[in-house]
């Protein structure tokens, strides 16, 4: 019998499935036109990315991903003609340095004639379907952008429309639930929508949820009793909600808009975080209804209110922190923690930070 080559055709399968778990997402694509037998083990394997997002407006379509968080895979879809789509691959860094590095590494046009009437939204979620089978993702985008190079477009409601449709078809067309870290959805729509994407993440796996619609008008009653959601370590709520104090209680790291927060509902939160005793976790909620009563939350503390300000060493910081009106400490059961509070007429902020480095580790304001 004679010696097979080592070729990359005669190794054996899993190998070749090892070897596509290790390779970036444009690599994944070359490989798995060249046989159905490297397409069936680029589809096997593991699609591992740091981002990834899909964006569809009137005029375009737009799909990035990132492999490593270091740059940034653009592909914009455009359509030029009844019968032409316009195809533009950019390669940029993730943070633009002026002087340090460029700010397009690669970038290509491409046009596809005799589309048969295709739009771009459907060329961009067939490439976004080949990207998310098999899926591990750090941050999840849905109908937003990773780099601000490219500007959101105007929101257009009939491909709103459309954009919701062919998403939730993506996402039921694949055989496996996507573990992502962050999800981040821009929705609009309806709450049933909202429980259908989030059944496609991996309960545990999924450890922050970002809402980011504020003009939405779903309500969250059954959101709130989702596995993702209860099983979530972190939680960023653009949209203005009235859920109660208590459903959010489980996350260490909370950015929330709501209607009302009152100052038993304060202490709640305080007294919840300083029993978590967990470094850099933190809350920071506004609220729209009412201005913050100070006296009133301070009357609710087990120790004597003390306003003690953080002394940022930058300039902007320190005129970010000097918008509170108090700022407390808290000690925590670990000697080597505090918790520092900082009230202001419509948000209170709250971060885990050690003793020694307060000034450096309090949040003055929300995350980006």
């Amino acid at each position: 019998m004679s010696k097979l080559e080592p070729t990359w055709q005669n190794l054996p399968f899993h190998f070749k499935q090892s070897v596509a778990g290790r390779l970036n997402f444009r690599d994944r694509c070359c490989l798995r036109k060249c046989s159905w037998n490297d397409l069936h083990s680029v589809d096997s394997s593991t699609n591992i990315l740091d981002s990834i997002s899909i964006y569809v407006s009137e005029n375009c379509s737009i799909f990035s991903w990132s492999d490593d968080g270091l740059t940034v895979i653009t592909v914009k879809y455009s359509k030029k003609e009844a019968d032409r789509i316009e195809v533009e691959f950019t390669n940029s860094p993730m943070l633009y340095q002026p002087g340090k590095n460029q700010k397009v590494i690669e970038k290509i046009t491409k046009s596809f004639e005799n589309t048969g009437g295709s739009m771009h939204y459907e060329y961009a979620f067939h490439d976004f379907a080949l990207a998310i089978r098999k899926l591990k993702v750090n941050k999840f985008i849905v109908n937003g952008l990773i780099l601000n190079t490219y500007s959101n477009f105007p929101s257009v409601d009939h491909f709103q429309l459309i954009f919701n449709e062919h998403f939730l078809k993506t996402l039921q067309s694949q055989t496996h639930k996507i573990r992502a870290q962050t999800l981040h959805l821009k929705w609009r729509s309806e709450q049933h929508e909202i429980l259908s994407v989030l059944e496609h993440f991996e309960p545990g796996k999924l450890e922050k949820i970002e809402f980011s619609q504020r003009r939405a008008t779903w309500q969250m009653d059954r959101i709130v009793r989702s596995e993702q959601w209860e099983r979530a370590n972190g939680v960023r709520l653009e949209v203005l909600t009235e859920l109660p104090i208590e459903q959010f209680l489980h996350f260490s790291d909370i950015q929330a808009h709501v209607t009302e927060l009152s100052a038993q509902d304060i202490w709640t939160v305080i007294r919840n975080f300083i029993a978590k005793n967990q470094h850099g976790a933190s809350f920071h909620f506004t609220h729209q209804n009412s201005e913050s009563d100070l006296p009133a939350i301070l009357a609710t503390f087990d120790v004597a209110p003390v306003n003690e300000p953080i002394h940022a060493r930058s300039q902007v910081r320190q005129a970010l922190a000097g918008r509170f009106d108090h700022t407390q400490r808290f000690a925590m059961p670990s000697k080597d923690l505090v918790l520092v509070v900082m009230i202001s007429d419509r948000d209170i902020l709250g971060t885990v930070c050690h003793v020694d480095r307060v000034n450096e580790e309090a949040k003055v304001e929300a995350d980006s």
